[in-house]
């Protein structure tokens, strides 16, 4: 029986441990799977942020007239910052043919020892695959007609449209599995708990039965009316305390019956004196007892009194400070829900007269002297990364440090929508709409004293 309880509870260990190691896997396959999405979504936000840039300089070069454009382009400053550029990118590709050089001088090493049949073939297959795989892609084909372009983005648009479906899918049909091994881990605790139950509710229970069977005490007698005038009698009698704890007590009486109640609510049990006295005489003096305890009961034993409590007068001046400072609390609280509702009223008309049209918000006069620092790292920089975060999925301290400047520099929104378009797309007019929202609410309040 106890290999049998060993072995189950050996079992039962093991398959704890077994959930305790599968729910971690569950953990780092689920971490890996958000990672694996998060990089494959800063892919596709890189190559449509490439597309865009290609498109952008296909634009320009096209727009751009030598005779026009050259001053502003390649003359004086900007002639100097294109030079400093160039070479700050000359140095980038040196490190990069040097990397790139370093790596392939790696590869035919690691190649040329692992023992090939033919090295130098499997080299220049790795070579070549190397060269697919960094092989730059054409984003925009210039030579293709205009409405052949449009055509290839409009594919290129559709095909991610389809691994953002497969991607939602894959989340749906993982959640799916989640939710299906979480149902059968519960099942499968229930199951354990019910066997662990029955294995209790089976189990022997050791007690000492042979004392208790020869020292079980024995069951209330009946009571008996004739006890009090024949023999010796069992009878049961409760002590009543003053904490309301029960108690039982086997007593024997002879022939006396039980004394009145105290006045200290103790019942007692009068048990039969030694022989040295005789009846008569017992009987006077129990006649005395029993005429004291009942016309005196406050002179009863002293062991049994209990102690009175000592009466406090009551202070009626410290109830009316009482009162006096519970009716000033209430008149303070009237004061101050009123003075919430009033501010509430404020913000709400201050929103209602803040413009939804795009037209009529861009046009929106804001007293940029309130727009400092303060403002703008408490209550436009949380909303600001709150709302990127929302969009692009990750943090982005340099696009907000971006936008919270070209506030500060008091531009104008149409001009910041343009700026921000390039990266939100899409989202960037709402995103900028609800931004000048914002604006125009904090700057609104701080001026009527609805925030400090």
């Amino acid at each position: 029986m106890k290999e049998k309880k060993k072995a189950e509870r050996r079992a039962r260990e093991k398959e704890a441990a077994y959930q305790e190691r599968l729910r971690a896997w569950e953990t780092r396959e689920r971490r890996k799977a958000k990672e694996y999405e998060k990089e494959r979504e800063k892919e596709r936000l890189k190559e449509e942020e490439r597309e865009r840039d290609a498109k952008r300089l296909k634009e320009f070069l096209e727009d751009y007239d030598d005779e026009r454009d050259d001053v502003k382009f390649y003359k004086g400053s900007q002639l100097q910052k294109r030079l400093t550029d160039r070479v700050k990118e000359a140095e980038a590709d040196g490190r990069d043919r040097q990397k790139e050089k370093e790596e392939i001088e790696e590869l035919k090493a690691k190649i040329f020892s692992s023992g090939h049949e033919d090295p130098n073939a499997e080299f220049e297959r790795a070579k070549k695959e190397r060269e697919e795989q960094y092989k730059p892609k054409l984003l925009i084909d210039v030579n293709l007609d205009h409405w052949r372009q449009r055509e290839k983005e409009r594919e290129r648009e559709i095909e991610r449209q389809r691994a953002r479906e497969r991607e939602r899918d894959r989340e749906v049909e993982r959640e799916l599995t989640r939710q299906r091994m979480k149902e059968e881990r519960e099942r499968y605790i229930v199951q354990q708990a019910a066997q662990e139950l029955a294995a209790v509710q089976a189990e022997p229970i050791d007690s000492d039965s042979d004392v208790d069977d020869h020292h079980s005490p024995p069951p209330p007698p009946e009571p008996d009316t004739s006890s009090e005038s024949h023999g010796e009698s069992v009878k049961w009698t409760q002590v009543h305390a003053a904490d309301d704890d029960s108690r039982q007590s086997l007593a024997s009486n002879n022939e006396e019956p039980a004394a009145p109640p105290t006045g200290t609510g103790i019942k007692l049990t009068l048990s039969k004196p030694s022989g040295l006295h005789s009846p008569t005489r017992n009987d006077t003096k129990r006649k005395k007892a029993d005429l004291r305890e009942v016309f005196n009961p406050d002179e009863d034993d002293t062991s049994t009194l209990v102690k009175k409590r000592k009466l406090v007068p009551l202070d009626y001046n410290e109830d009316k400070k009482n009162k006096r400072e519970k009716e000033n609390g209430e008149k303070k609280s009237e004061e101050v829900l009123k003075s919430q509702e009033e501010k509430r009223k404020h913000i709400k008309s201050l929103i209602e007269k803040i413009p939804t049209e795009k037209s009529a918000l861009f046009a929106y006069q804001l007293d940029w002297s309130i727009i400092d620092n303060t403002l703008m790292e408490k209550k436009i920089r949380p909303w600001i990364n709150k709302k990127i975060i929302e969009y692009i999925g990750e943090p982005e301290p340099t696009l907000v440090d971006f936008i919270c400047s070209k506030v500060l520099a008091g531009s104008q929104p149409q001009v910041i929508l343009e700026d921000v378009q390039m990266v939100l797309d899409e989202e960037a007019e709402v995103f900028v709409v609800k931004m000048w929202r914002l604006l125009i609410y904090e700057v609104e309040a701080k001026k009527l004293g609805l925030v400090k």
